[in-house]
This record gives structure tokens, C-alpha cells and sequence, in this order.
């Protein structure tokens, strides 16, 4: 496996279908939780990701979509090479589209997860796939099957797991601490925006009421600015500032 460089001697050499085997259990009822996949949450409730308006599914009824249980992976054929799969953590249902497949080989659900979603193994998933164009690409179970993997032993597996689930944990916090860092940013640059465009610069000018309820109070100065003949002037004498 060129692409994938050197590993630990002591990982063993495995393909797919030897992790896994695929599982073509059918709801009877449909009345199970509804399961998504995603590149971004992985495998989660598709109540939980579904925008105003949305549909729980297009489908009349949930009779016949797949069975999944925990520890299981399930995959969007059609999105594999985009990480459309992940290691499920919840029991439910998800469409008769996807694959489902179940660890047979005593491998730790968290190391899989982490592996298959990782950069190195959508490439390889992309390139195995069969199709023209992305939008048309499939990567279907027997194909899945038959691609190589090396599994380091299931103890060591779960100490990765464990490491990264610590890991990944502090810098999605730092993330977390930045988006709200750049989310107070942008406040604070268009409150200065604000201020500096109808307040001036100088906080000791005399302010006077701008007679536009939204504006408030506006700089006793300002009604000079109709002597100039600025595109803002027009603007300006809309606002009676006398």
C-alpha cells in the first residue's frame, strides 16, 4: 500500500471484508430512530440536523430501510469519498440507499471510526470508487470489501481511540473558544463602524437629537455637511437637522 507509507510491523495486514460483514436486517414497523450521515456529524438522529422546514423523509413510510445497531458503520455509497460514513453510536434505521455493516473481527468501533473518516482513506475510498464524475460516484460493498487495511491490535486500537477522543475533545474546544472570539470580533467592528459613521470620531463634540427615531442622537455639527457636495449630502438632507 504505497499511499499509506510505513507502518508498525506489528499491525496486521486485513481487508475490509474481514472487519466487516454486511448486515441486510429490514425494519419491519419503520418505527426506529431515523439515522443520517454526514462528512460533518458522522452518524446522528436526522432530526437533529434538519433545517426549518425540512422533512424527516421523503418516504411515506420507514417500512423496509436498514437496521443498524451500535458499533455498526454505515455508509452512503454515494458519499463515501466525501465522508459520508461513520461508526454508529445509537440503534435505529437509515435508507435502503446505504450500506450497513457490522465489525466481525473484535476491532474497536471508536479506531474505525477515526480511521475511515480519516484524509488518507477517503482518498483511497475515492479512488476505488466507480464512476465519471463525483456526483456520479459509488463505492459499493464488494468493492469496499476488497480494499487492504492494516489493525494494529485491539488493545492498542482502543488506547489510540481513547488518545484521540481526548485530543480531538481540546481542539474542538479551542475552536469552540475562537468562533466565539471571531463571533465578538465582527460585533465589535461594526459597533465601531457605527459609532465613528454617526457619532464621529471626536467624543466631545455636542451632540444634538438627529429627529430620526432609529439614529438617536447625532453630532450638532453635522447639519455643515450640506454645504458639500459629496453623495452624502443628499443623504444627509433627507435628515432634518436644523
Amino acid at each position: 500500500m504505497e499511499w499509506l507509507g510505513s507502518v508498525p510491523s506489528s499491525w496486521r495486514r486485513a481487508r475490509f471484508k474481514e472487519v466487516f460483514r454486511e448486515r441486510e436486517e429490514r425494519s419491519i414497523a419503520g418505527e426506529e430512530t431515523l439515522l443520517s450521515v454526514s462528512a460533518y456529524t458522522g452518524v446522528t438522529p436526522r432530526s437533529e440536523i434538519l433545517d426549518d422546514g425540512d422533512h424527516l423523509s421523503r418516504a411515506e413510510s420507514l417500512e423496509g430501510y436498514k437496521v443498524c445497531y451500535p458499533n455498526d458503520l454505515v455508509m452512503n455509497i454515494m458519499l463515501a469519498w466525501n465522508r459520508g460514513l461513520g461508526m454508529s453510536p445509537l440503534h435505529g434505521i437509515c435508507s435502503p440507499a446505504y450500506s450497513v455493516f457490522q465489525v466481525v473481527d473484535g476491532s474497536s468501533s471508536r479506531y474505525l471510526h477515526y480511521l475511515l473518516r480519516s484524509d488518507e482513506y477517503i482518498r483511497y475510498f475515492k479512488a476505488f470508487s466507480a464512476g465519471v464524475i463525483d456526483s456520479r460516484l459509488r463505492l459499493y460493498p464488494d468493492a469496499f470489501g476488497a480494499l487492504t487495511t492494516y489493525l494494529p491490535s485491539p488493545r492498542e486500537q482502543a488506547q489510540i481511540a481513547a488518545f484521540l477522543d481526548r485530543e480531538t475533545a481540546k481542539i474542538d474546544a479551542l475552536v469552540a473558544e475562537q468562533e466565539q472570539l471571531i463571533s465578538l470580533l465582527k460585533e465589535k467592528r461594526q459597533a465601531v463602524i457605527c459609532q465613528a459613521v454617526t457619532k464621529g470620531l471626536d467624543p466631545s463634540v455636542p451632540m444634538k437629537d438627529s429627529g430620526v427615531e432609529w439614529l438617536g442622537r447625532f453630532l450638532r455639527i453635522g447639519r455643515l455637511c450640506a454645504s458639500s457636495s459629496s453623495p452624502l449630502t443628499s443623504r444627509l438632507d433627507h435628515l432634518d437637522l436644523r
